[in-house]
C-alpha cells in the first residue's frame, strides 16, 4: 500500500483457513535475505517490521494479515517517502508457508510498483 502518508507491505490471508507463515525471503540484486532490514538502507528504528524464524512462525487467520513493513509519515515528508519508495522498489518478497493440512503455500511479489510515485528527474536543458 502506498496511499497518502502511509507505506506498508502486508501478507493477506484470503483463504478459508489459517495460514502458517514459515519463511519470508527478500531478494535484492539477486541476493536473498530473511529480514527486510538486511536489504534496506534505512534505520530499523524508523519503521515497523517483522522477522520470521524457524522458532518464530506466524499464523494469519482468514481475512487477516501479517504486517511485514510499515511507516506512516508526517506531512511535508515527501522526499523521505520517495527515498523509502526507492528502497522498497528494489525488493521482491517470497512468502513460504503451509495450511493446517501441511499443504505448501508459496507466493511471490515484486515491490517495483512502489516506484510509480517516485518523481521523474527534471530534463536537462542545454543553454
Amino acid at each position: 500500500m502506498d496511499r497518502g502518508n502511509l507505506l506498508y507491505v502486508h501478507v493477506q490471508n484470503n483463504g478459508v483457513g489459517p495460514l502458517i507463515i514459515e519463511k519470508l525471503i527478500f531478494t535484492k540484486d539477486k541476493k536473498t535475505f530473511t529480514r527486510i532490514d538486511e536489504c534496506l538502507d534505512i534505520d530499523t528504528k524508523a519503521y515497523d517490521h517483522v522477522e520470521i524464524t524457524s522458532l518464530n512462525k506466524k499464523v494469519v487467520m482468514p481475512g487477516s494479515f501479517l504486517e511485514v513493513f510499515s511507516r506512516e509519515f508526517d506531512e511535508n515528508m515527501e522526499n523521505e517517502m520517495a527515498y523509502y519508495r526507492s528502497q522498497l522498489s528494489n525488493l521482491e518478497l517470497k512468502v513460504e508457508g503451509v495450511d493446517i493440512y501441511d499443504n505448501k503455500i508459496i507466493v511471490a511479489k515484486s515491490f517495483k510498483w512502489f516506484a510509480r510515485h517516485i518523481g521523474k528527474p527534471e530534463p536537462l536543458i542545454a543553454g
